[in-house]
């Protein structure tokens, strides 16, 4: 059944390639529309503008689990790094929930950043973010 109402972010989730970001704190995604100007002497000194190229793009934080890397349905780290980083692999991003109904946002992407944080007595953390390729498509779940 479709999600209703406001809902807790937990419930959104970005998968690469089928498989899941493992242990994400948070992501967010931006898709920006750039204008270019179509102004003419006929715009009577105000300017004028229509839509240029599209772009967007996801970062996120999560834990390092190593288990992540190992795991069937998770991608972690490692994997990313391998993947992404050594491999320039164009990956294929879903962002949304998993509840029947719900739209989810299917999306060609790069990986263009990936940042491990390991402080003293702290969680091992990492971040990453993509840069979308080519247009995205939005599709329901079954």
């Amino acid at each position: 059944m479709a999600t209703t109402g406001q809902f807790n972010g937990t419930k959104i989730g970005v998968t690469v390639d089928g498989n899941l970001i493992g242990h994400v704190t948070q992501h967010t995604i931006d898709y920006t529309a750039n204008t270019s100007s179509a102004s003419s002497k006929d715009s009577e000194g105000h300017n004028e503008y229509i839509y240029s190229f599209r772009d967007g793009t996801m970062s996120f934080d999560a834990l390092v689990v190593y288990d992540d890397d190992t795991a069937g349905d998770k991608i972690g780290f490692y994997d990313l790094f391998n993947q992404g980083h050594l491999g320039r692999t164009v990956f294929t991003l879903v962002m949304g929930t998993t509840e029947s109904g719900d739209s989810v946002i299917t999306q060609e992407a790069l990986l263009n950043s990936l940042s491990l944080n390991a402080s003293a007595e702290e969680t091992v953390t990492y971040s990453g973010s993509f840069q979308f390729t080519g247009k995205p498509t939005v599709s329901q779940n079954a």
